[in-house]
């Protein structure tokens, strides 16, 4: 009877161990499926981010090239002024050797 109860008692602690070593198995599993979908979640944001930081970067230069076009009449205007001021405009054209 003696032995009978300590064979049971190894056989139940055994099938304990068994038990959580496959209970941790599938907490590890779990851990490693929820790590993946943070990564994966990760992943596509950043790239969400990068295509958003390009757009608005041609978003700015395109803006910035349509404020500059918008005024080159302006400017043009601005930089001939003294000009409608000359009367005579001489060239010279010195050669060095």
């Amino acid at each position: 009877m003696l032995i009978s109860s300590c064979a049971d008692k190894k056989i139940t602690s055994i099938q304990m161990i068994k038990a959580a070593e496959a209970e941790a198995e599938q907490i590890r599993k779990q851990g490693e499926a929820n790590a993946q979908v943070v990564q994966a979640k990760g992943a596509a944001e950043a790239e969400q981010m990068a295509l958003k930081a390009e757009a608005w970067k041609q978003y700015t230069e395109g803006a910035y090239l349509e404020m500059i076009i918008s005024k080159l009449p302006e400017i043009t205007a601005e930089i001939a002024r003294p000009l409608s001021n000359t009367s005579k405009v001489s060239f010279f054209f010195v050669e060095y050797f």
